[in-house]
């Protein structure tokens, strides 16, 4: 018989997450570094080979700190950006936008405009990845994305459909033609403002995916310890192994039959927690994933846009997510899929150096995006 209710297993996650993501509300904020790189995601490439990528526009934006104005607190975008759970990757004009409505906004609102603005300067541009204007080109774009393109003429949003298109990621808008631009089918109105939840979820699964990797990296570093012990033991004094095995098995029929039972009971409830933490955490990425729109796959890619483009939009896709902020071009070629184009660490290289969507925070070392006060051509 369990001493525990398997019906509080849901719970113990609950609450695990809701403490979890109170302290991650109160971190300080991760600054890029001096020399302009960004953090790299919690435990680097060891947890998961990609980071999710979102791409917010103005409107959001301006909502989300008025409503973080209004609560006093840190909220999930921010909270699970800071936390490396997700990677806001913003095109310049929103950026811009945002700078120059910010105290008209907070005015309407009701807001103090020096309160709005030091937040929006505080906590959210210090998380959000800057692409200058124009400097991904609609080149990368199929014939079919690039007609979805054209239906919205001239509007503001196209570098941030643009952009969105091109990396796949969670497209945050609340516009209806941008929005069917991005995914091309006609927008949800209901499902548009449901877009905390996937955030939300993000975030969860950042965080299950972290306590699974260290409930499983302590008792294999425990178990991993062990065994050297045991094999230097072995091979220094092997004589010795016969007292150790007399006291494991004294002191195991010292232990009581009933603590036996609880120890078991114990390892039950770790098991039958770890298994919701391995659920929850494959649900909150489904529902994070059905709001990133489907691309064309890279055979498409390399039949329908010039050789060059197809290599560009790979190597943005890529370095967008790679949970190490920067990489060298050699590393970047490595990790690139099989793109059907010559894609070498020159042809990578040389794309890096062409096109200002990156920038170099170290002489040889890459990026997507930039600090929104750093010109991408001032690290070349």
């Amino acid at each position: 018989m369990d001493f525990w209710d398997r019906s509080s297993v849901g719970h113990a996650v609950d609450e695990f997450l809701r403490h979890v993501h109170a302290e991650n509300a109160a971190l300080p904020i991760r600054h890029p570094g001096p020399s302009g790189a960004f953090p790299d995601a919690t435990f680097g490439g060891l947890i998961r080979q990609e980071s999710l990528l979102i791409v917010p526009d103005t409107n959001i934006l301006l909502q989300d700190i008025a409503n973080s104005c209004r609560r006093g607190r840190r909220l999930n975008l921010i909270t699970a950006a800071n936390a490396g759970a997700i990677r806001l990757i913003c095109a310049q004009h929103v950026i811009d936008e945002v700078s120059e409505h910010s105290a008209e906004f907070a005015a309407q609102q009701g807001l103090n405009p020096e309160v709005f603005e030091l937040r929006w300067k505080r906590e959210y541009l210090p998380q959000l990845r800057m692409i200058p204007i124009d400097s991904i080109p609609v080149s990368v774009l199929t014939p079919d994305e690039f007609a979805r393109i054209h239906l919205l003429n001239k509007s503001k949003d196209v570098p941030s459909v643009v952009l969105a298109m091109t990396l796949g990621a969670f497209y945050l808008s609340k516009d209806e033609a941008a929005w069917e631009s991005v995914y091309d089918e006609k927008a949800d109105a209901e499902e548009m403002f449901k877009w905390l939840e996937p955030v939300r979820g993000g975030n969860n699964a950042d965080e299950l995916s972290k306590a699974g990797f260290a409930a499983l990296l302590v008792p294999a570093l425990a178990f991993d310890t062990i065994g050297q012990a045991l094999g230097a033991l072995g091979r220094n004094a092997a004589w010795a192994f016969i007292p150790i095995a007399g006291a494991l098995a004294f002191t195991a029929y010292r232990i009581p039959r009933t603590r036996y039972k609880e120890i078991w009971s114990g390892f039950g409830f770790a098991t039958e927690v770890f298994m919701e933490f391995r659920t929850r955490y494959e649900m909150a990425m489904e529902r994070f994933r059905r709001m990133t729109p489907q691309i064309p796959t890279w055979e498409e890619l390399a039949g329908s846009i010039p050789r060059r483009s197809t290599l560009l939009r790979a190597c943005v896709a890529t370095l967008a997510r790679s949970p190490y902020s920067h990489r060298s071009a050699v590393e970047l070629a490595q990790r690139l899929p099989d793109i059907g184009v010559g894609q070498s660490a020159l042809l990578v290289r040389e794309a890096l150096r062409a096109n200002n969507c990156f920038s170099q925070p170290y002489r040889g070392r890459w990026q997507v995006g930039c600090l929104p006060e750093r010109s991408a051509n001032a690290s070349r």
